[in-house]
């Protein structure tokens, strides 16, 4: 599991599904636009880190969760019916003998 989003982001980079956009972008509407055209992609398109808004002085990321690898990743299984079970594992009751 990750520490934190700044680990899980560092994890996509090294995997290769982060695209770090270094230009300056506004975050009124530019980010959003940028995000939309990636989403709609095939497969989810890329995890996105806005590396300079316009106006702030920290990234955004967006996209993040946008793929069903991505997700999988996050929540640390092969597939989301991995956590299906294990939800369904927690749920059932342990009869003690």
């Amino acid at each position: 599991m990750y520490s934190d989003l700044d680990d899980f982001l560092a994890d996509l980079d090294r995997r290769k599904l982060l695209a770090r956009i270094g230009e300056p972008v506004n975050p009124d509407l530019e980010i959003a636009a940028v995000t939309d055209r990636a989403c709609k992609s095939p497969g989810g398109g890329p995890a996105l880190l806005f590396e300079k808004p316009t106006g702030f002085a920290i990234p955004v990321a967006s996209n993040v969760f946008g793929s069903m690898e991505r997700m999988c990743l996050a929540l640390g299984v092969e597939a989301l019916d991995d956590l299906a079970r294990e939800i369904d594992e927690l749920m059932a009751p342990q009869m003690a003998v």
